[in-house]
């Protein structure tokens, strides 16, 4: 069974951090890029190339509350089947790996979503346009930031989980006379 929670763990570790990194490297630069401009053209490029990211980025979180779950999941099946309670500061930093997405997820997306249709809004006024442009490159920032914050979180996590190996439930380490 322990190999079992191990081979879950670090899959889920694996996969997590991977989305993370392709997501950051692979695909978000995608929809500010030359190539997406060309396909798009000049007028469409500012609102539909931001638009796609979102629908994107939606996606992505959403499977980063997937793996955060089964990551919480695998502490708790740990802590039943090796008989001890995990280290604080794991549980910590999975926990806040997993409000990260959560807050992602469930408010900051949705706010850059409105602002972003705020920017270009044909029945606003040109200050009310450059309000929602200013607080979308600041919620922007943050998302960006708690990216980078979460892709640290995710490789420590990652090496937790891949070197951590645990001792047997019920053996006791030799004593060695000197």
């Amino acid at each position: 069974m322990t190999g079992f929670l191990r081979y879950v763990g670090l899959f889920n570790a694996a996969v997590w951090f991977g989305a993370a990194v392709g997501y950051a490297v692979c695909i978000a630069p995608v929809f500010s890029s030359a190539a997406l401009e060309g396909l798009l053209g000049p007028k469409n490029f500012p609102y539909f190339s931001v638009a796609i990211g979102h629908v994107a980025a939606a996606r992505f979180y959403h499977l980063c509350l997937v793996c955060g779950v089964i990551a919480l999941l695998h502490l708790g099946a740990e802590w039943i089947y090796l008989g001890k309670t995990p280290k604080r500061r794991w549980v910590s930093a999975v926990l806040g790996l997993f409000c990260i997405a959560l807050f992602e997820t469930a408010w900051l997306q949705p706010k850059l979503s409105r602002e972003h249709g705020a920017r270009f809004a044909l029945n606003s006024t040109a200050a009310e346009r450059a309000a929602a442009a200013k607080s979308f490159a600041l919620w922007l920032r943050v998302s960006q930031g708690l990216n980078v914050l979460s892709l640290g979180g995710l490789g420590l996590y990652l090496w937790r989980v891949g070197t951590s190996a645990e001792p047997p439930r019920f053996v006791i380490a030799p004593r060695f006379r000197s």
